[in-house]
C-alpha cells in the first residue's frame, strides 16, 4: 500500500532504536526495501517497530522522483 512513497521506519538494531527514512522500492513476503539518494535498506517484517508517513509530504503514488538543483549548477549545464 505504501510503494513509491515516503516513509520513516523504526527499527532495532544492536539494541539501539533507529530510524530510518527513504521511498519504499520493493515489498516482498518478509521485508520491504527502501531506497533513497544514497542508501538502499533492506528491512525484515520482524524488525520493524513502526512505519508512518513523514509530515508534509503527500501520500499519492509517484513513480519518479524530483530533485532540487542549484541555479548555479542548473547555468553550467
Amino acid at each position: 500500500m505504501k510503494r513509491n512513497q515516503e516513509v520513516v521506519v523504526s527499527t532495532e538494531l544492536n539494541g539501539k532504536t533507529i530510524e530510518l527514512s527513504g521511498k519504499v522500492a520493493a515489498i516482498g513476503r518478509d521485508f520491504v526495501m527502501l531506497t533513497n539518494l544514497k542508501d538502499r535498506f533492506w528491512i525484515r517484517y520482524q524488525a520493524i517497530l513502526s512505519a508512518n508517513s513523514p509530515p508534509g509530504v503527500p501520500t499519492k503514488e509517484a513513480s519518479h522522483q524530483n530533485l532540487i538543483y542549484d541555479n548555479v549548477l542548473k547555468m553550467r549545464f
